[in-house]
């Protein structure tokens, strides 16, 4: 499971976020990734919060993930 977190998104904030985290410490099949400085939907452009950096590493890990859990 790959999950993407925004810094700044308070529909999931950090409490949120270290309540996922915790639930999930045991699993080594679990990678969380938090994006510094991005909100709520930062990787769809037409948003206001699309912050372009972190929507291509999210993208790159995402479809480096698929490769590896799906085979290419």
């Amino acid at each position: 499971m790959l999950m993407h977190f925004a810094e700044l998104d308070q529909l999931v904030p950090q409490a949120a976020r270290d309540e996922i985290a915790k639930a999930f410490a045991d699993r080594s099949d679990v990678i969380m990734h938090l994006y510094p400085n991005a909100d709520h939907a930062f990787s769809t452009v037409a948003r206001a919060s699309y912050h372009p950096e972190a929507a291509a590493l999210a993208r790159e890990r995402s479809v480096e993930f698929l490769r590896e859990t799906l085979g290419e």
